[in-house]
């Protein structure tokens, strides 16, 4: 017991303050009396370890990360869907069907036949 209020009143206990050393406040956190009276009180004022995230945290990291993926994934999949062309046969002629922005599909039935626009 008296080992544990040397170590404490020296400041190498289990849960060193946090407290500048000429404060007030370090002196009396620092007395034997209230190392044994509020050991309990000074459990609660120790930080998580540095290693443990915290939930909201975590959180935030995963919405991030969902964010960046949405970021990327609109651009990449809207390019996909308005170059995307689709190649059939139509009539006995080799035809490329391919989306637009309106609502309409373009079918291009080569070099002799006009374009199309179909509803889709």
């Amino acid at each position: 017991m008296a080992d544990h209020a040397a170590r404490t009143s020296s400041g190498s206990a289990d849960y060193p303050s946090r407290m500048p050393e000429g404060s007030p406040s370090a002196a009396t956190e620092r007395s034997p009396s209230a190392a044994t009276e509020g050991s309990s009180a000074a459990r609660h004022n120790v930080e998580p370890p540095a290693g443990e995230e915290t939930g909201s945290r975590r959180l935030l990291v995963v919405l991030a990360y969902f964010a960046g993926w949405l970021l990327v994934a609109l651009p990449v999949a809207g390019n996909a869907f308005l170059t995307a062309e689709r190649d059939t046969v139509l009539a006995g002629h080799d035809a490329t069907v391919s989306p637009t922005n309106d609502g309409w599909a373009t079918i291009d039935l080569g070099a002799y036949l006009p374009n199309v626009r179909y509803p889709t």
